[in-house]
This record gives structure tokens, sequence and C-alpha cells, in this order.
């Protein structure tokens, strides 16, 4: 089952186009069960990518279908949504409320 589905995505930014890494013209598509990484040389677009994946952005071209909804018409109130039933994420820095305890926010 495909879980994600890109094809021919492109984001542009601040009036620069970055290509997806790995989107432009060809399928990218994650099946149910797999593992994925995600390399690149900085400044590649792997940020972008994941902001994408992630629902944090949509992309400027392109189609995307998470667990075969096509995301590009949706609010931000309805990708918060497919993101609170579909996906979880795991960040670099600590993303922590300052006025609430660090045991709080972990559960």
């Amino acid at each position: 089952m495909k879980v994600i589905e890109l094809k021919n995505v492109k984001k542009n930014v601040l009036s620069r186009k970055i290509r997806c890494a790995g989107t432009t013209r060809h399928k990218f598509r994650i099946n149910q069960g797999e593992f994925v990484a995600i390399m690149g040389h900085s400044g590649s677009g792997k940020s972008t990518l994941l902001n994408i994946l992630g629902l944090l952005d949509k992309p400027t071209e392109g189609s995307y279908k998470l667990a075969g909804i096509e995301i590009s018409k949706y609010t931000q109130t309805e990708l918060a949504a497919l993101r609170n039933h579909y996906l979880g994420f795991v960040f670099q820095q600590f993303n922590l409320f300052r006025k609430m305890r660090k045991c709080m926010q972990m559960h």
C-alpha cells in the first residue's frame, strides 16, 4: 500500500526555484512498512522536502498524496487534522513550552 506518493513536486522559495531532491519528473513513493533516509548536500532541498512530507508546507507544483488523499486543496486546519491522524515528528531542536514542566510535555 502506498502511504506517501509525490509526482513532479517543486517548491518555489524567495523567487528561487528549489526542486525537492529526487521528486522532479519521477515518482517518489513510500510504501507501508518501508524505512527511508533522505540525504543530500547542504541546500539540496532536504528540509523543504521534509516540510512538504510533514504537511507543514505545500508544494508550488506537482501532486502529493498521503494515504491516497491529494492534499493540494486542503486548508491549514484540514492539514493539521491529517498530521494528527497520519504523521509523527521527531525534531532536532527541543520544541517545548517554556511555562510547562518538561515531564508534563512528554505525555
